[in-house]
């Protein structure tokens, strides 16, 4: 556990399982200065209007409630990692709303937190992000990539097409739906080459019934902007359940840093590149779980305030992977 007081801050280790979120907040340009950034591309923002802004701090809710109701199903399916992208299924229901009406567009609406009859500025937004996200770091290769794969039995109307293909800017394919293995083949193909790789496949077969699949793709790669040295020898790690064991880690001695808290859980930034994006890991303070760190997100808690830390960091070094063929 961390001290409240700045001078006091001076290890932070995990001491449980975490829980790691990327989440893509947008703050004003004076919340950070050249001098932290660490590089000669200094950080900057992108220019939102009021609404665009109300949509970016939705997103961010959404993001919260997202992560609870995965962290508690993952739970129930005694499953201990997962990742997920709330960025990604909100443009890719951001698609669908454009073909929406009633009660469903309604739906999709209060789901993202969005108020009704907005789908042209919500387009604008996703249209801003799509563009200028991945321009924000020379360091760092973002790729937003959006699709829908149709059933050729049906005909998507020309506003529809012109909607997403111009604001989601989506790749729109018809596919021979009876032919389910060579259509999931088309779709794999298209994830394959999107991430680079890294996710191959994404379906064996489609659905025959199914009207269309509507898809969103999210690389991210980039260098930390201080980098970690690794420690030789392993460390504790304490795992939630009482569990311990030796894991190697990763460290930065002496580097400052973003830190926040609440009365549940703590919160660290680590930035990449010129300081545009960053990785937020987030600790359950000491007597507290994981499942009231994802609770309190979903309710819409979160840091108020963070503030430059001086501070030793450890963490474990990991990698994880999710795997769900549907």
């Amino acid at each position: 556990m961390l001290d409240k007081t700045k001078d006091a801050m001076k290890t932070f280790l995990w001491k449980t399982a975490v829980v790691v979120a990327a989440l893509f907040l947008l703050v004003s340009c004076n919340e950070m200065n050249r001098e932290e950034t660490g590089g000669e591309e200094t950080y900057t923002c992108i220019s939102l209007s009021t609404k665009q802004a109300d949509f970016v701090a939705a997103g961010n809710n959404f993001a919260g409630r997202f992560i609870d109701k995965i962290d508690a199903n993952a739970l129930k399916n005694k499953e201990s990692e997962w990742i997920v992208s709330p960025l990604s299924l909100q443009l890719a229901l951001g698609m669908l709303l454009n073909g929406a009406q009633g009660e469903t567009a309604t739906e999709i609406c209060q789901t993202l937190g969005y108020n009704e009859g907005e789908t042209a500025e919500i387009n604008a937004w996703a249209k801003l992000m799509l563009e200028q996200l991945p321009k924000l770091d020379k360091k760092t290769d973002l790729t937003l990539a959006d699709a829908i794969f149709y059933n050729q039995t049906m005909t998507l109307k020309a506003p529809y097409k012109d909607a997403v293909g111009t604001n989601y800017k989506a790749a729109i394919e018809a596919l021979d739906f009876t032919k389910k293995k060579a259509s999931a083949d088309v779709i794999n193909k298209w994830c394959d080459k999107q991430t680079k790789g890294l996710i191959p496949q994404v379906l064996d077969e489609v659905d025959p019934a199914y009207l269309a699949y509507l898809i969103n793709a999210l690389y991210f790669k980039s260098q930390w902007q201080a980098k970690f040295a690794t420690s030789g020898s392993g460390k504790t790690f304490y795992q939630e359940n009482g569990s311990k064991g030796k894991v190697k880690m990763m460290k930065q001695d002496g580097k400052k840093f973003q830190y926040g808290e609440t009365e549940v859980w703590q919160a660290i930034r680590l930035p990449y590149g010129n300081g545009n994006f960053a990785m937020t890991v987030v600790l359950p303070k000491e007597g507290h779980t994981v499942r009231e760190v994802t609770t309190a997100l979903g309710k819409g808690e979160k840091v108020n305030t963070f503030w430059s830390v001086e501070t030793d960091l450890w963490l474990p070094r990991f990698e994880t992977k999710y795997h769900i063929i549907s």
